[in-house]
């Protein structure tokens, strides 16, 4: 099924782009590490409902001024044929001086055949949209906090 979201960061393409460079590297030097976005999930309050997965960023490019693409995909780390796996790509685009433009379009494959694209048509394709919509946000979250370090790095120095 396919999914797409959005999400407005308030910090400069510029920083924005630093810091997923950043993160791409910590995820690419130790991907054994517990980071955040690690955990998928969507909330229900008042439960936030997380599963732990196994996460890639690949095929980090430039196509065209202040944009950046990565194809984002995972699955889950355990237990791995009952949960969906998601292919997709995600795009840093610049949205004028002081913002930039989050955008992750891409597919996700229910687990278990026939059954499980039944269950994704009753009820699981909605988790898989909360999903994607709160992995957006937290990846936005903690751009906007690495690109704050940066750019208070870069002052100091």
């Amino acid at each position: 099924m396919f999914v797409q979201e959005t999400a407005i960061v308030e910090v400069a393409w510029e920083q924005a782009a630093a810091a997923f460079r950043q993160l791409t590297a910590d995820y690419a030097r130790d991907p054994e590490a517990d980071l955040e976005l690690k955990r998928i999930g969507f909330q229900m309050p008042p439960l936030r409902v997380r599963r732990r997965v196994e996460i890639g960023f690949h095929d980090l490019e430039e196509p065209a001024a202040k944009v950046l693409t990565s194809r984002v995909e995972w699955r889950a780390a355990a237990a791995e044929g009952l949960f969906p796996v998601w292919d997709g790509r995600l795009e840093i685009a610049g949205h004028g001086s002081r913002r930039t433009r989050l955008a992750i379009h891409g597919n996700y494959f229910p687990p278990l055949g026939a059954a499980g694209e039944a269950m994704d048509q009753a009820l699981m394709n909605r988790v898989a949209k909360a999903s994607i919509a709160d992995f957006l946000e937290r990846l936005a979250a903690d751009i906007a906090r690495r690109a704050e370090s940066i750019s208070g790095a870069t002052a100091d120095g």
